[in-house]
């Protein structure tokens, strides 16, 4: 046997697109990534190497150079057999309200969400050797293998109509194999929740669906996504990235790199233009108005009311200062006034005053912010529309144009 040497098995690129291309892979300086106990474990048995890369990981094996062939070949010094499943769980190290504020991890079909990332859920990128761009989808909780389950019943098709009378419940493995049903389970009267206990001791660690409909129908009232593993449930982590072999032969072969880029989250921009004096002797708000245009003619903006248009907000002010309020309504991924948050700014947006002429009174608006949470000042319907991001600016003085 030759000397021992390190093979690579496969690599992960985790990037995202807030940032510009040279800069993609920059959201690794905010995140830990660590392989879970049961991946260290595999590892350990297998002589391979965990090491973090600027891109996100590489996983190596120790091998060796047979060299009694006539075409000597590299063999892992210890090779696995059967099918493997690598785990890997990342961590937010530091700024979190950036992370989130700049991501979208909710789930599409399309421009349509299937489903809306929450609180408490966990993010699982999934891939396979046939499979490099891995799969996203939400984890609503992780737990441990026995556990009581508590749920609302809430209607997923009209989800503003509350329902507590009995419901079935039916639990499915990944492969959509039934583990347990319950029939005829009440709700407590007094707060309308439901609890089911559930015990995984004789399962396989991993994913199950939860389903309750109305006894003895097929409608709806709560669906969970849990993942089960007595250890992953005492972690703190965000994301999981899952690898798995169907066969230990594809890991030995050097050529998977998993890629993933976190989707930027795009929501409207609204400006709120508050104005410290408008001069006394003209009869601004009668001849004048303002306006906020794209001079690259991707987006467009309205004001609110749309009419007059570009006027003071009849009912919304700013420290008590006339306020013109302005939101991007088309343009964008979704056509719809959503902006994607990016790295580099975007400069095209200007503030101009319309009247008797046209006058510039901003070339270059300033960006939403990349930290902190979104608004709605306005107290507007907030029912299938996505939040907005508020940008405020002051201005001292307007006079005719």
């Amino acid at each position: 046997m030759s000397a021992i040497l390190y093979n690579k098995a496969f690599e992960l690129e985790l990037s995202h697109d807030f940032y510009d291309a040279a800069n993609e892979f920059n959201i690794l300086r905010y995140f830990d990534i660590v392989p879970s106990a049961a991946t260290a474990e595999l590892l350990k048995r297998g002589r391979m190497k965990f090491t973090r890369t600027p891109k996100g990981l590489t996983v190596l094996y120790q091998a060796y150079l047979d060299t009694a062939p006539a075409i000597p070949v590299i063999r892992p010094l210890v090779e696995l057999s059967g099918a493997l499943e690598f785990m890997f769980l990342v961590r937010v190290k530091e700024a979190q309200n950036f992370i989130q504020n700049v991501s979208d991890f909710n789930l599409y079909s399309g421009l349509t969400v299937t489903k809306a990332y929450g609180a408490g859920m966990k993010y699982l990128l999934d891939g396979t050797p046939t499979n490099l761009s891995l799969d996203p989808s939400l984890i609503d909780q992780v737990r441990p293998q026995a556990f009581t389950y508590t749920f609302r019943g809430r209607e997923v098709v009209s989800p503003f109509n509350t329902y507590s009378g009995l419901v079935d419940v039916t639990v499915k493995d990944e492969q959509l194999n039934t583990v347990f049903t319950f029939s005829n389970v009440a709700s407590d009267p007094d707060t309308g929740v439901y609890t089911l206990p559930l015990d995984f001791t004789n399962e396989s660690n991993g994913i199950y669906f939860i389903e309750a409909v109305k006894d003895g129908t097929s409608d709806i009232v709560n669906r969970a996504e849990i993942y089960v593993d007595n250890t992953l449930a005492r972690e703190e982590f965000f994301c999981i990235v899952r690898l798995k072999y169907a066969s230990a032969a594809d890991l030995y072969n050097g050529t998977e790199t998993y890629t993933y880029a976190i989707p930027n989250r795009k929501v409207r921009w609204r400006y709120f233009i508050s104005v410290k004096e408008v001069d006394p002797m003209l009869t601004f708000w009668t001849t004048e108005h303002l306006e906020i245009d794209d001079t690259l003619g991707l987006y467009t903006f309205a004001s609110t009311p749309a009419v007059p248009a570009g006027k003071p907000h009849p009912t919304f002010e700013v420290n008590g200062l006339e306020t013109v309020v302005i939101t991007s309504v088309t343009g964008g991924p979704f056509t719809d006034g959503r902006i994607p948050f990016t790295e580099s700014a975007i400069r095209s947006f200007r503030l101009r005053q319309l009247g008797t002429s046209t006058k510039s009174l901003i070339d270059s608006l300033p960006n939403a912010a990349t930290v902190g949470t979104d608004s709605n000042s306005l107290n507007s319907p907030s029912v299938d529309i996505p939040p907005y991001a508020e940008i405020f600016l002051t201005l001292d003085k307007l006079t005719n144009s």
